[in-house]
């Protein structure tokens, strides 16, 4: 026996990210998308970041976060393409 040992584990977590929408598009149109991102655990996940690149016949309108943890997000200026960085210092496990 070690008296007064103690063991230090890894957290753990589990980040899925799903993103819905359209098929298609007409040209022209305003294209909604949702991304969700889940951390399923078992522990709070830190510095999480993801990377969204719009498909190169596309341009940025807007971006809203209706639900979640508050992300900081990066994004390409109105009209143009390119990609949409959003980052979380800590997600909770259960968190969406």
């Amino acid at each position: 026996a070690f008296a007064g040992a103690t063991t230090a584990f890894a957290q753990q977590a589990d980040i899925t990210v799903a993103k819905t929408g359209p098929g298609t598009a007409a040209p022209g149109a305003n294209v909604v998308w949702t991304i969700t991102a889940l951390n399923t655990g078992p522990d709070a996940a830190t510095l999480v970041q993801f990377d969204d690149t719009l498909p190169l016949d596309m341009t940025f309108v807007s971006l809203a976060q209706t639900t979640g943890p508050t992300m900081s997000c990066g994004t390409p200026a109105v009209g143009s393409g390119g990609a949409i960085q959003c980052t979380l210092d800590t997600m909770d496990a259960g968190a969406t």
